[in-house]
């Protein structure tokens, strides 16, 4: 008879892998059905990071071609700093303007969320008086 009381006890106790209930696994459910949608966000964070970042490094570009032009430099050496900074795939146009001024305009198209191909343009402006005129 001892050995039967020494069996109901080992059946009582928990194990170290589970419980034996029908719960087993749920944890790696949820894990699975969650690590999507983390990675989504994870990804949505990271677009719009460079989303943020593109478009401050075409504002400082557009800051910078005006400089060069506020120096007296060619609009080709403008146009050169500009894709320095920017990337060569920035657009660079620039518009007199009256006693002297010359307005910037920097163009940048951009893709959000590469995956999703959202197109998008980043613009900046930046107006200068230009030596000489």
């Amino acid at each position: 008879m001892k050995s039967g009381a020494s069996d109901e006890r080992s059946l009582a106790q928990p194990s170290l892998f589970g419980s034996g209930s029908h719960e087993d696994g749920s944890v790696s459910a949820e894990f699975a059905i969650a690590l999507p949608a983390v990675v989504l966000m994870l990804a949505v964070l990271l677009g719009l990071a460079t989303f943020g970042t593109t478009q401050i490094g075409v504002e400082d570009a557009a800051r910078g071609a005006a400089r060069e032009l506020a120096r007296g430099e060619s609009a080709e050496t403008a146009i050169s700093a500009a894709r320095r900074r920017a990337g060569e795939d920035v657009i660079v146009s620039f518009s007199p303007r009256s006693e002297g001024f010359t307005e910037v305009t920097l163009e940048k198209p951009v893709r959000v969320l590469g995956v999703l191909a959202i197109e998008q343009h980043h613009r900046a402006q930046a107006t200068v008086r230009v030596e000489g005129d």
